[in-house]
């Protein structure tokens, strides 16, 4: 799971706003409500859903001003990189610097990458692209800083984008004309 946006929470019954269903309490938040506590970055707990009559997180965003990073599934998917890095990667830590070494790294790094993307967890919206590359050898390892003892692995990810917001338009009415295509498969 990519994000906690339209996705249920279990064990959650009730919230302030939205009180417990069947009482008296219960209240949903009306959209222009929604929209200034999103506008102003605050992300709550809810029921409805988009989805469906269950509660679960409404806005799927985090705290970052940035709208390249404010989605909730940034904050999860990077965790969960760095996390499995940090697990996996330390078995080269005391190695001998040197091409093996360096192929090894970026070996274990694609491999993982790969399995994301298998996954679905990575893609890419061009058809053929790989999301993401990754750079271990001389080049980004000069003499002089692994002559120090350090190593270097620059990995760049392409992270899917999250459908936040879903349009529809309609055009409906007596005088609207409808004009088919007929399209072979």
């Amino acid at each position: 799971m990519l994000t906690s946006l339209n996705k249920p929470l279990y064990a959650v019954v009730g919230t302030q706003k939205s009180g417990i269903p069947g009482t008296a309490q219960q209240s949903a938040y009306a959209s222009a409500d929604l929209s200034v506590l999103f506008q102003n970055g605050l992300d709550v707990i809810a029921n409805p859903q988009p989805g469906g009559a269950y509660w679960g997180v409404r806005g799927g965003f985090n705290t970052s001003s940035n709208a390249a990073t404010n989605g909730d599934n940034y904050t999860r998917l990077t965790d969960y990189i760095a996390a499995t890095l940090q697990a996996g990667m330390g078995v080269y830590v005391g190695q001998v610097v040197n091409a093996q070494l360096f192929l090894n790294i970026k070996a274990t790094l694609l491999d993982f990458l790969s399995g994301m993307l298998s996954q679905g967890l990575l893609g890419s919206t061009t058809a053929g692209a790989v999301p993401y590359s990754v750079t271990c050898d001389t080049s980004n390892n000069p003499q002089s800083q692994t002559a120090l003892g350090y190593v270097q692995a620059d990995v760049q990810i392409q992270y899917q984008a999250i459908n936040e917001k879903f349009i529809v338009n309609v055009e409906g009415g007596q005088t609207v004309t409808i004009s088919t295509t007929l399209s072979q498969s």
